[in-house]
C-alpha cells in the first residue's frame, strides 16, 4: 500500500497508475515476479495478498476509488482466494485470473494475458530460474523496458516454456531473448533446448554424472526423421507401477505435445 500510495500526485492527490492493477500472493515470489513486466508497461500497482489469501480492507477502498477499470489476479485459489473476484466483480471491474499447475505454467499464463491485451510482446523475452528471486527481481524490468514477457524455468519444468516459444505464430518472427543468470541459474540444458528451437543442429546439452556438461549430437541415415516420423508409437510400459509413474513425470518434463515423434524419441 505504502508503494502505491508513492505513485499518487501529492498536489491533487489523482493517482499516477494505470487503469489496471495485479493483484498476486504475497506468500512467494514467482507469481508476482512474473507480472513484473506487465506492471512496468501498464504503470499498473501490484497488491500483495496476506497469509490467508486475501487482501486488506484498504486495497480494496483503493481499487475502488483509484480510477482502476482492470484487475488482474496472479495464481491460483489456493494462493489467492477466490473471494476476491467475486468482490470486484461487484465493484464493476474487469477480473481475469491468470494461473496454472504451477509457478511456470501461471508465468505464461500472465505472458499471454500481457500479449493478448497489447502490453507486452513475444520478441525480446527474459528467461529467469523460477527456483530462486533475484535473477528475475533485476531482469523483470530489463523484459519491462524491452515491452517484452518474462519466462521461468526449470530443467524438470521445460514444456511450458517450449510451447510458449515455440508456437508457430511466433516462430514466424525474428526473436532475440535474454538467458538471466549463470550456469547453475539457467541450465546449459536449457539454453540448448531453447535455441534448438531456431536451430535444428544445436547441440543438446546435458548434465553428465560429475555435474558438468557434455554435448550430444545424433548422427542421422538419410530420410531416417521423415520415417520416424511417420510412425505411430506405442510406447510399453514396465510392469512396476513405481518405475512407470517416475517414467510418466520424466516424459512430461522434457516433451510436449507439438514435439515431431523423432524430437520425442531424442
Amino acid at each position: 500500500m505504502a508503494v502505491y500510495r508513492a505513485g499518487l500526485d501529492d498536489t491533487t492527490k489523482m493517482s499516477a497508475w494505470g487503469d489496471l492493477a495485479i493483484i498476486a500472493t504475497g506468500a512467494n515470489f514467482p507469481d508476482a515476479l512474473s507480472a513484473a513486466p506487465l506492471a512496468f508497461a501498464a504503470q499498473a500497482p501490484t497488491f500483495l495478498t496476506d497469509s490467508g489469501g486475501d487482501i486488506a480492507e484498504a486495497v480494496y477502498e483503493a481499487l475502488q476509488n483509484g480510477g482502476f477499470t482492470r484487475v488482474l489476479i496472479v495464481g491460483g485459489d489456493s494462493v489467492v482466494s477466490s473471494e476476491i473476484d467475486g468482490r470486484l466483480a461487484a465493484m464493476g471491474l474487469e477480473v481475469t485470473r491468470a494461473s496454472g499447475d504451477n509457478r511456470y505454467h501461471t508465468s505464461l499464463a500472465i505472458a499471454d494475458y500481457a500479449i493478448g491485451k497489447g502490453y507486452l510482446d513475444h520478441l525480446h523475452p527474459c528467461i529467469a530460474t523460477g527456483n530462486n528471486f533475484p535473477d528475475a527481481l533485476a531482469g523483470g524490468l530489463l523484459a519491462g523496458l524491452n515491452r517484452s514477457v518474462l519466462l521461468l524455468a526449470d530443467d524438470c519444468k521445460t514444456a511450458p516454456l517450449l510451447s510458449f516459444l515455440n508456437d508457430p505464430e511466433r516462430l514466424q518472427e525474428s526473436i532475440s531473448g535474454y538467458f538471466l543468470g549463470g550456469l547453475q541459474a539457467v541450465s546449459p540444458y536449457i539454453e540448448s533446448i531453447v535455441r534448438r528451437i531456431s536451430d535444428a543442429d544445436c547441440p543438446i546439452i546435458l548434465p553428465d554424472n560429475r555435474g558438468g556438461y557434455s554435448r550430444t549430437n545424433v548422427q542421422l541415415e538419410s530420410g531416417l526423421v521423415d520415417r520416424i516420423n511417420g510412425l505411430t508409437l506405442h510406447p510399453q510400459w514396465p510392469s512396476s507401477g513405481a518405475l512407470g509413474n517416475l517414467i510418466d513425470r520424466v516424459l512430461r518434463s522434457i516433451t510436449y505435445e507439438e514435439m515431431s515423434n523423432f524430437d520425442k524419441l531424442r
